[in-house]
């Protein structure tokens, strides 16, 4: 009895003790003496039954770690499991040591009391000597039935095991405190080898909080909206594989120092390797089942934050301090082309482009070197030819990068900073003009059919903190910005080309001096119209362009650059400020209200609509110093009876460009008057990033809209 006893204990039936159930194609559910066993008392069945339950959960722990170790490697490695069960086996190890002990003093009679001719051992003898893991296995076997549901969040067997340790039971604490301990060593395992080689586990489901982007690693991740960078392209910080009791904060820190060894070009210096394997292995040496886990996190705090000191020291002083990848510099340019703040070189590439744009209009353009002609698309909404499209826009995004080029050269003709916009366009290769129809609305102001926006090409260093949606966010930024400077060229150069109200020429017939003089008057009266809604709209677009330029980008900039220029140079921290930057930016460009955006919008379209209309009704004579009065040069003799006629003969009725022109003020009156109810109606972050105070006050000069000025001028 004994040994069939012993037999079952190491997880084994016979013909004592046997399955429950009998039937094997049914899953068992625990060991037990067989019903037809005889001469056994129903108390001493209940006890030994109760032992033998052992034997069936020691059978069924001892199963689960005889599959994890002899797993298909194809089917995943699963570094978690294979630590746990590797533990939970130590764990057993003892339970099978007290079994051999026991069965050593079994046979040697070591236990055995009463006369001589009856020594027995006693059943409560048994019970007492495995009274621990009475306790003991079935708390794990509850801990590896909720393990075996994680097999494949197997990161969670941490959180699993630290939920288990808080247990009032000695016993059971004691043994998943030994297997957390064990399952801690593999994740400090790969803490060490990604901050000191930036190197991830080799397994496919390592399932370690720092994974790498297998789309961006293949090269599949094309889309602009991503926020992907080489700082975040290869490698993502996966948050919710974090064990709950792992801070955030340290795991980022983390994060940023294994990023740093493992995306920079160049090679980190051995000797600061080797200090930093040292620090980590002498506190995960301290670090033992012992020690709580508050005070493993304080000594691992503590070493993280010295090593990533170090790192952010070392990058500074090797890599930001070398001329090519000085950091203002690469902000500079962007504060250049990107937010137009090179005015000369903005000027001469819109004039550059008008001019190619209005020679192309009606002529024809070769096309795969000379084998087909294919006309140039009026407009983006006028072309529905989708394959003429993918044909020619690719074309024209290339003539756009070739004038910024030939702009970049010609607008600093004396200065270094051509050279090193040449740098940047030319040897580089940095900026290029992309197509994406339905970008930014402020694309069609620019009056051509091609819906191109300008981008920048992300290289090391500055894909260490830069995303495609930063890029994005910039190229969002220039379409405004160059279609406001855009409007702004095309009213100051409103009279360089047609100037006189070409409808006006038709003039009466010969001979009827009153409807002449009608004529005229609607001509004098028409010069005025031009001229007030020609200032007001540069007043507008004047005051909008200095006030971004001087104190929305300038002084957010200014901010940047101080992040810049600080002696160490930390990653995160730069590019948390960069990202506080662009949102500086958006909302200080009213790009992040709907309804101001679209009020700006419109505005520039009347500013445009306005410069179509002089260029379709206008010739030589409204320019100031151009100007000409119908009629003959000699002085006219006025009469009091052709004073009287003019009185009592009918005025000539408007002419339609007239009430065209009326109808454009008045239309930009209201749109000015609802844009700037809006900027007063703009949320506070809005209005502090914006400096609106500065704008309103400017446009409300002479209280223009907060008096009753406006309207009166209106009735005049």
């Amino acid at each position: 009895m004994l040994h069939e006893l012993l037999f079952a204990l190491s997880g084994y039936t016979g013909d004592v003790f046997v399955r429950v159930p009998v039937d094997p194609s049914v899953p068992s559910k625990t060991f037990a003496m067989a019903a037809d066993f005889p001469l056994v008392h129903a108390t001493e069945r209940e006890a030994l039954n109760r032992l033998a339950h052992l034997g069936w959960i020691y059978h069924a722990l001892a199963s689960f770690i005889e599959a994890v170790q002899q797993r298909d490697p194809t089917a995943g490695y699963a570094v978690y499991m294979q630590a746990y069960a590797s533990s939970l086996a130590h764990v057993l190890y003892e339970y099978q040591a007290l079994l051999a002990d026991l069965e050593t003093r079994l046979i040697q009679e070591q236990e055995h009391t009463g006369p001589v001719s009856k020594r027995a051992v006693s059943l409560a003898l048994l019970t007492s000597t495995l009274g621990r893991w009475e306790l003991t296995l079935p708390a794990l076997l509850r801990v590896t039935e909720k393990a075996k549901q994680l097999d494949r969040h197997q990161e969670k067997l941490l959180d699993l095991l630290t939920d288990q340790v808080r247990t009032g039971i000695p016993e059971v604490h004691d043994a998943t405190t030994r297997i957390l301990h064990q399952l801690h060593h593999v994740f400090y395992r790969q803490i060490m080898a990604w901050i000191v080689y930036g190197q991830l586990p080799t397994q496919n489901d390592h399932r370690f909080f720092i994974i790498r982007d297998k789309t961006t690693a293949n090269g599949n991740a094309t889309n602009t909206n991503s926020t992907n960078t080489a700082w975040t392209s290869q490698y993502k910080l996966a948050a919710d594989r974090l064990p709950k009791h792992f801070p955030l904060p340290l795991a980022e820190s983390i994060f940023y120092i294994g990023k740093v060894v493992a995306t920079t070009q160049e090679e980190l210096p051995v000797e600061l390797k080797d200090a930093h394997l040292r620090q980590l292995a002498n506190v995960f040496q301290t670090t033992s089942q012992h020690t709580s886990w508050d005070q493993q996190r304080v000594l691992i705090e503590k070493t993280v934050r010295s090593i990533r000191q170090s790192i952010t020291t070392w990058l500074s002083t090797r890599v930001f301090q070398q001329e090519q990848y000085q950091l203002p510099r690469f902000f500079e340019s962007f504060r250049d082309l990107f937010l137009v703040g090179d005015g000369d070189l903005a000027v001469q590439w819109l004039q550059d482009l008008e001019r190619i744009d209005a020679a192309a209009v009606s002529a024809t353009m070769t096309v795969d070197n000379d084998t087909m002609l294919k006309k140039r698309p009026q407009k983006q909404e006028e072309s529905t030819n989708a394959e003429e499209n993918d044909e020619f826009w690719p074309h024209a995004a290339r003539e756009w990068g070739a004038l910024l080029v030939k702009a970049a050269a010609t607008a600093h003709d004396d200065d270094d900073r051509m050279m090193d916009r040449l740098d940047m366009l030319l040897v580089r290769d940095s900026y290029v003009f992309e197509v994406t129809p339905g970008f930014s609305p402020f694309s069609d102001l620019l009056d051509t059919s091609v819906p191109c926006h300008l981008v920048y090409k992300l290289a090391w260093p500055m894909d260490l903190f830069l995303s495609p949606k930063d890029i994005q966010q910039y190229s969002y930024l220039w379409s405004f910005l160059i279609a406001l400077k855009k409007v702004q060229q095309a009213l100051a150069h409103a009279f360089v080309d047609k100037d006189r109200l070409s409808v006006s020429l038709a003039s009466p017939a010969q001979g009827s001096t009153t409807q002449n003089d009608a004529f005229s008057a609607h001509d004098e009266r028409a010069e005025r119209l031009i001229w007030r809604l020609r200032s007001w709209m540069l007043f507008w677009v004047d005051t909008l362009w200095s006030h971004l330029q001087a104190d929305v980008v300038t002084s957010h900039y200014d901010t940047l650059l101080q992040v810049c220029q600080e002696a160490t140079v930390d990653i995160d921290k730069l590019r948390q400020a960069h990202t506080q930057y662009l949102s500086d930016l958006m909302q200080g460009c009213l790009l992040s209200s709907e309804d101001a955006t679209h009020a700006v919008l419109a505005l520039f379209q009347s500013c445009m609509a306005f410069r179509r209309w002089l260029q379709q009704h206008t010739q030589h004579q409204w320019h100031p110093h151009k100007r000409k009065r119908h009629g003959s040069n000699t002085k006219k003799e006025s009469t009091a009876a052709k004073i009287v006629q003019s009185w009592v003969e009918p005025t000539a009725p408007p002419p339609p460009w007239l009430n065209q022109l009326l109808e454009m003020e008045e239309s930009f009156i209201a749109q000015s008057r609802h844009l700037f109810d809006l900027l007063l109606q703009q949320p506070q972050p809005i209005k502090n990033s914006g400096f609106l105070d500065r704008l309103l006050t400017r446009l409300d000069y002479n209280n223009w809209y907060s008096d009753t000025r406006l309207t009166r001028v209106l009735q005049e």
